[in-house]
């Protein structure tokens, strides 16, 4: 019942604003609409407060770049797509639109380089194939991985690149840099439940 009450004020309150703003809940579609003037003129005033044809921030995205598929489309096991990098193509070597800030646009534009990049020496990263990025550090004793992505699908996928290049290496060790879904949520597609227990009872041995 308490649920029904909330659930009917606030279908009452969203009627009310409809009938008071009638011309506003017809503009609210999901049709690309151009810039308010207001909207224009904010954005036009990041170009002032910004130097646009600083590229060092590009230099840095791409820096170290080694392999990446010509297209990155990953679906599970039903076919259901689970990431798709062609998503940002509206972005790349285009000029902000009028509605975008365009230094929110050109930030997107610099995560959507993807694939297999050196950091520095011993360390690797996969980027762009999930919101985050995994992270593989050399070791003597085999590779150790930092964050697992979000999706067992794109955890796998960038596993499988990364071992393209650098080879089958043990995975020696899996660090989770802190409990967020996209840091954690694909560690099965690196290691199994029945790897996991194994090396439970290897490590109470």
């Amino acid at each position: 019942e308490p649920l029904m009450k909330k659930t009917a004020v606030c279908l009452l309150s969203a009627m009310m604003l409809t009938s008071a703003f009638p011309a506003m809940a017809e503009e609210l579609t999901p049709q690309a609409k151009p810039a308010t003037a207001a909207t224009e003129q904010t954005n036009a005033e990041v170009y002032q407060l910004l130097d646009f044809s600083d590229e060092q921030e590009k230099e840095f995205a791409t820096r170290g770049f080694i392999t990446a598929p010509e297209s990155l489309v990953l679906t599970d096991e039903a076919g259901n797509v689970i990431w798709n990098q062609s998503s940002y193509d509206f972005v790349r070597d285009a000029q902000a639109p009028a509605s975008a800030n365009p230094s929110l646009w050109r930030n997107t534009q610099l995560n959507a380089y993807y694939g297999l990049f050196k950091v520095t020496d011993d360390i690797y990263q996969v980027r762009g194939y999930d919101i985050s990025n995994m992270t593989f550090v050399r070791t003597e004793h085999g590779w150790i991985i930092m964050d697992c992505l979000t999706s067992n699908v794109t955890a796998k996928a960038a596993l499988e690149l990364f071992r393209s290049e650098m080879g089958d290496a043990p995975i020696v060790a899996i660090i989770i840099s802190h409990a967020h879904v996209d840091h954690y949520g694909g560690i099965e597609g690196i290691l199994s439940a029945e790897d996991a227990a194994d090396a439970s009872l290897t490590l109470e041995e």
